[in-house]
């Protein structure tokens, strides 16, 4: 494929994305949920496509298809929360795995701020999660973990889109969660779904890169 072809079939791709995004956006509170849930995982599926194409790409272009799936099945209804959950988690995993695995001993105090956010964030839900809180306590040290390893790939030569990216995320899964466990109307599902695909166009740009440090 030439780079012109190339250059094309990228702008179709993110027109997609980002027409499909701002429908959903100004029509998500009167739209039905079989038509929400056709609706949400395009875009992400968008960047997968994007992601797929670049030499590092691999894991997270499997994080954004898990993303995908998440999407759908949040957006269906309550029933399948606990698969939503599961997907993303392993979406978690896939991005983790891509900004490396493991851990060097000079990283650690990184963790730190995402310790202190974790805890915070179980202090709140934790009390109205009932039966949801193994899977809501293992979702939160996933994501703790996968912004601690962005933002130690952006520290050791990677692209700091991926740590923008996590952190975002972070800020999205805190509003989601405010809004389902503690019936905050200020976390209005505008801003969760805003917030999230900022985070994985990010997250998905963090691949971008020919050379990636070691790992």
């Amino acid at each position: 494929m030439s780079a012109h072809s190339g250059l094309k079939w990228h702008t179709w791709v993110w027109a997609v994305a980002l027409v499909v995004a701002a429908a959903y956006l100004m029509a998500m509170q009167r739209l039905s949920a079989e038509v929400l849930a056709g609706l949400k995982p395009v875009p992400v599926l968008c960047l997968a496509l994007v992601s797929a194409r670049q030499v590092n790409g691999f894991w997270i272009t499997v994080g954004l298809v898990l993303s995908g799936f998440g999407d759908v099945f949040l957006a269906v209804g309550d029933a399948y929360f606990i698969h939503g959950l599961s997907s993303f988690l392993l979406a978690h995993i896939a991005y983790i795995i891509s900004f490396g695995w493991r851990p060097k001993s000079s990283e650690a105090w990184w963790l730190a701020p995402f310790v202190i956010w974790g805890s915070i964030m179980a202090w709140l839900l934790l009390p109205n999660t009932g039966s949801l809180t193994g899977p809501v306590m293992s979702y939160l040290v996933v994501i703790m973990f996968m912004m601690w390893r962005a933002v130690s790939f952006w520290r050791c030569g990677g692209r700091m889109e991926a740590a923008w990216g996590a952190l975002i995320f972070g800020i999205s899964d805190s509003l989601l969660a405010c809004r389902l466990f503690l019936d905050a109307a200020w976390a209005s599902p505008f801003w969760v779904m805003f917030t999230y695909w900022c985070a994985q166009v990010l997250i998905g740009r963090s691949s971008h890169d020919s050379h990636l440090p070691s790992r």
